[in-house]
């Protein structure tokens, strides 16, 4: 089995030697980035921890070290190599990020074998120069400040160097100010501000992306800015988390259109160090179907979308906004600014490479945009995840895209953790790194060594709750809630036995792993599979026309679990509307 490390290194050469680390001295080159002594430190407690004895650090000492850290500027941006001998280790960075990266592979070879090194030889560089995460923070679950920085800890350690937020009203915009909302429903200045130090001392760009033309639900719900909307007389049908995803598209001919997405920007905009804005304008479902019924859909498009990318360029900023809708009205590709950063996303299992040929031929750099598959679920799809990452990854590699962004969506209240979906995080993150990763058994064993913190490979555990959770999926219900009908659940009545089994199975499986008590992301991966198991014993219930009732008390047994997770890592959010969405299938 090669080593197990996450990414995998490009090219990575055992010796077959070892390194014993104890009371070995770290030392830096002298006036090396600030961050990179910050990590180089961070790394010294580490190995305190690992041999159980004392190291020295010492930063500006150069290479006389027993460890050290130095610059090579023949090495590309980002690139490093490691080179452990039996008497010392050398690490060079093609720059600050580089070295920054290195370090990150040597924690984790610290994390794995302790005090005793193997000897190897990496040299290693990023195939995308841009390698992002995007995680929706509107739907449902908005992050506290710590939460994030869990995120972004694990995002650092996968050498991910861009960070989104998806934002449409989930800020405290002047806009909503006599909204009847509490901070608890919001991300405030000061919370990103201090995510964004934290973000640029792991060398990520907090990247602003925020909805400026369709998905306007909320704001153009208020009183004051409903005139503005696409859609007259707008009376809602399903449930908030439906409409909020289907509407609303802003009117773009009437001028106070503009100015108010503009006090949006200017609002948002400062907040963030980062050269880019993400703009969106995806999905703009609305558009031409109501005040502008009988216009060009693509005109229309391409006028306001025109406007909001000089307005940001004016600020100085690089414009990026999703290509969904300029990809559809093909125009589009000719009116927009060559300038402007499409991002080109696909999310099922067979993406259309067509769609990244067609924006590299139209002459716009693109990045392109897979998906974790973890929406309207409680825990990831990696069925659908690994063929999509994979596949849009040796596409964009390709066609010369810019980077890779893995996109972490929270449809119908944002049900799954970020735990529950870290395994298509990683497969992104790699994919990134090297678009030639393959997901195979060893791939496994490194994600559950890395990142699940156990022995046992539990990737194929995670596939089999997900095929499970396909017979009563969270999205399933949302529409039984509207209709009350057991058509809305396709699976036969034992083929859903056949996953409570299997869920029943998994539970007993995870519970049983060693230190599962203390591990974080093992209770919420066994919390997530108590809540798919119960949504399938209700499944079958409805389906053989039997009160879900007496399922009741385990209902309440997997809310009280999962609310004190979502606590720990959420605000509250749209917590409360998830209850008694539970509690209304379990009420009769």
């Amino acid at each position: 089995m090669p080593i197990p490390l996450l990414p995998y290194p490009k090219e990575l050469t055992e010796t077959g030697g070892l390194f014993n680390t104890k009371h070995c001295t770290l030392t830096v080159q002298p006036g090396i980035d600030r961050r990179v002594l910050k990590k180089a430190a961070a790394l010294k407690t580490e190995l305190d921890r690992a041999d159980n004895t004392c190291h020295l650090f010492l930063p500006s000492a150069g290479n006389l070290g027993q460890i050290a850290v130095c610059l090579n500027p023949v090495l590309k941006p980002e690139a490093y190599t490691l080179q452990i001998l039996p008497e010392k280790i050398e690490l060079f960075g093609g720059n600050a990020a580089g070295c920054f990266y290195g370090l990150q592979t040597l924690q984790q070879l610290i994390t794995l074998y302790k005090g005793e090194l193997p000897t190897l030889c990496i040299n290693d560089a990023p195939d995308f120069a841009y390698r992002g995460f995007y995680h929706d923070a509107t739907r449902g679950r908005v992050p506290t400040v710590a939460g994030l920085k869990k995120i972004i800890d694990r995002l650092a350690a996968l050498k991910i160097n861009s960070l989104q937020l998806y934002v449409e009203h989930c800020f405290d915009f002047k806009e909503f100010e006599n909204a009847d909302r509490t901070p608890n429903d919001y991300l405030t200045a000061a919370e990103l501000l201090e995510l964004d130090d934290y973000c640029y001392e792991k060398f990520i760009d907090f990247v602003p992306s925020l909805a400026t033309f369709g998905h306007l639900y909320e704001l153009l719900n208020l009183k004051e800015y409903r005139p503005l909307c696409e859609l007259q007389n707008f009376k809602p049908q399903k449930h908030f988390w439906y409409e909020r995803m289907m509407h609303h598209t802003i009117d773009p001919l009437d001028p106070k259109s503009f100015s108010l997405v503009c006090s949006l920007i200017d609002q948002y905009l400062p907040l963030f160090r980062s050269n880019y804005f993400n703009i969106c304008c995806d999905e703009t479902f609305d558009l031409a179907r109501g005040k502008n019924a009988g216009k060009d859909a693509g005109r229309l498009y391409c006028d306001f979308v025109n406007k909001l990318i000089q307005y940001v360029a004016q600020k100085g900023k690089k414009v990026m906004m999703w290509g969904d809708i300029a990809l559809r009205h093909r125009e589009a590709l000719k009116n927009i600014p060559q300038s402007t950063l499409f991002l080109n996303w696909d999310y099922g299992p067979n993406p259309l490479q067509q769609n990244v040929t067609t924006v590299k031929n139209s002459g716009f750099q693109q990045i392109v945009c897979p998906g974790t598959s973890a929406w309207a679920r409680l825990i990831e799809n990696p069925q659908t995840a690994v063929p999509n990452i994979l596949k849009m990854a040796s596409y964009g590699r390709q066609a010369g895209a810019l980077g890779l962004l893995n996109t972490n969506w929270g449809d119908y209240g944002h049900p799954a953790p970020f735990a529950c979906s870290l395994f298509g995080t990683c497969v992104g993150a790699c994919a990134a790194w090297n678009s030639e990763t393959v997901v195979d058994a060893d791939f496994e064993q490194a994600v559950s060594l890395l990142v699940y913190q156990t022995t046992t490979n539990l990737v194929p555990l995670i596939f089999a709750v997900s095929a499970a959770q396909n017979t009563a999926t969270w999205g399933q219900f949302f529409n039984w809630a509207q209709t009350h009908s057991s058509a809305e659940f396709q699976s036969t009545a034992e083929e859903i036995k056949s996953s409570v089994q299997a869920l029943e199975q998994a539970i007993l499986t995870l519970q049983g792993l060693p230190g599962q008590g203390k591990n974080a992301i093992l209770q919420r991966l066994t919390t997530a599979t108590e809540g798919v198991l119960l949504l399938n014993k209700a499944a079958l219930r409805l389906k053989n026309s039997q009160p879900t009732a007496p399922l009741k008390p385990q209902a309440k047994s997997f809310l009280a679990a999962y609310r004190s997770q979502w606590l720990e890592e959420c605000k509250s959010s749209d917590l409360n509307e998830i209850e008694q969405f539970i509690l209304n299938i379990f009420a009769s």
